[in-house]
C-alpha cells in the first residue's frame, strides 16, 4: 500500500537516526549531483563568465551570432554591424527587444549558461557611450584604425549593451 511505501522512503532519506544522519549517509549535495542544482548568485556568475571569456553567442529570432564582447556597466557589450563588413556581424535589433546570450567557460570552452537579455542600442550622446566604447576599444587592439575606431563605430556601426534579466539556464 502507498502509505507504507511513503514511510519506507522517508526513513531511507532520514536514515536510522535523524534527517542529519540521513544526509551524511547519502552524501551532501554538490555540483556533481545529477538531482540537486546548486543555487548561486547568478548575477555574479554571469559577470564572471562574461569577464573570463571574450566570446559569446547572441540568439535572436532564428539567427545565432558568435561575437566578441566585453563586460562593462553590468552588461555584455558588443560592437558590430548588420552587414558584418566593418565589424563582426550583429542581428538587426531594436531597443528593448529580448535575446538570449550563450556564455562559455574559458577553461574548457563548454557552455556555462544561457542568459535572457534586454537589448539597448547605444548612441554617441548616451551617458554609457564613452565608458563602454573605451572598454571595447581596449579589447580591440588589432583594429587597423585604433586611433579613430570609436569615431568609426559612431558613424558606421552599432554598439549594443545586452543587459541580463529574467531567466538564466545554467548548463
Amino acid at each position: 500500500d502507498d502509505c507504507e511505501h511513503e514511510q519506507e522512503f522517508a526513513s531511507q532519506i532520514r536514515g536510522p537516526e535523524s534527517i542529519d544522519e540521513g544526509a551524511k549517509h547519502v552524501r551532501e549535495p554538490n555540483s556533481a549531483s545529477p538531482i540537486v542544482s546548486v543555487v548561486t548568485d547568478l548575477a555574479d556568475s554571469i559577470a564572471d563568465w562574461a569577464k573570463k571569456s571574450s566570446i559569446s553567442w547572441i540568439r535572436f529570432g532564428s539567427g545565432l551570432f558568435q561575437v566578441w564582447h566585453v563586460w562593462a556597466d553590468d552588461a555584455i557589450c558588443v560592437v558590430g554591424s548588420t552587414d558584418g563588413v566593418l565589424e563582426q556581424p550583429l542581428p538587426p535589433v531594436h531597443d528593448g527587444e529580448q535575446a538570449i546570450v550563450a556564455l562559455r567557460t574559458k577553461t574548457d570552452r563548454a557552455l556555462a549558461a544561457e542568459v535572457a537579455v534586454r537589448i539597448e542600442i547605444l548612441h554617441p550622446d548616451s551617458a554609457s557611450w564613452e565608458p563602454i566604447t573605451a572598454a571595447l576599444k581596449a579589447a580591440r587592439q588589432n583594429a587597423s584604425d585604433l586611433a579613430g575606431v570609436v569615431d568609426r563605430w559612431a558613424a558606421e556601426c552599432t554598439v549594443l549593451r545586452l543587459v541580463p534579466e529574467g531567466t538564466v539556464v545554467e548548463a
